[in-house]
């Protein structure tokens, strides 16, 4: 913090939509507060009937949806109130490392958004052994696109991308795969994806 490059990263909103998520948001949000970042404000878009607004609101600004109507509908409210040039997406139970944030946004410029690598953190069962090679796959896809078309694919979390190229897209769609329809209407426009392969972001496999 503090140092001239610091001063030069811009100012981020963290976004985490969540629905009945009070078992993981509280140590998901405890570390994000121990990343190497400057400026940055956490939003957290909650629909639950359990407590995980109450859990949010010692870390984050809370926005409450009365009506929850999806995800799409969810993250489209938080970027409305989002401060930063920058938004950064998360999963409720995501765990990014100390700098994972910064060099996904240190690969902005060319790029219009930057996707990081996402890693299942339990390895037992054989639903959490499937996820891990699905993620695998996923991964390796990821890097293919991006040496091949110089862009890649986002999945849904764990990527940062522009507010104003974000709003230009017209936000997000209320699809079933919001991430994968956003990175086709980006790709269509132009708009490169950069692929951070130690921008790395551990997460609960189902």
């Amino acid at each position: 913090r503090g140092t001239p490059n610091s001063r030069k990263l811009p100012f981020v909103s963290v976004i985490i939509a969540t629905r009945n998520e009070h078992v993981v948001i509280e140590k998901t949000l405890k570390k994000l507060k121990t990343m190497d970042y400057p400026k940055y404000e956490i939003i957290v878009v909650d629909g639950s009937t359990d407590n995980t607004a109450k859990i949010a609101r010692k870390y984050a600004k809370v926005v409450v949806e009365k009506n929850p109507k999806g995800k799409p509908y969810a993250l489209n409210a938080a970027v409305k109130k989002a401060r930063g040039e920058v938004l950064y997406f998360l999963d409720a139970d995501s765990h990014i490392e100390k700098d994972t944030l910064r060099l996904l946004v240190s690969a902005l410029g060319k790029y219009e958004a930057a996707a990081g690598v996402n890693i299942p953190r339990n390895k037992r069962g054989l639903v959490a052994r499937v996820a891990g090679i699905e993620i695998a796959v996923l991964t390796s896809l990821l890097k293919l696109t991006s040496t091949i078309l110089d862009t890649t694919i986002i999945s849904g979390r764990n990527f940062v991308i522009y507010k104003k190229t974000l709003k230009k897209m017209g936000g997000f769609r209320d699809v079933l795969t919001e991430d994968l329809n956003l990175s086709w209407r980006l790709y269509e426009a132009g708009k490169k994806v950069a692929f951070v392969p130690h921008a790395v972001c551990l997460e609960e496999a189902p």
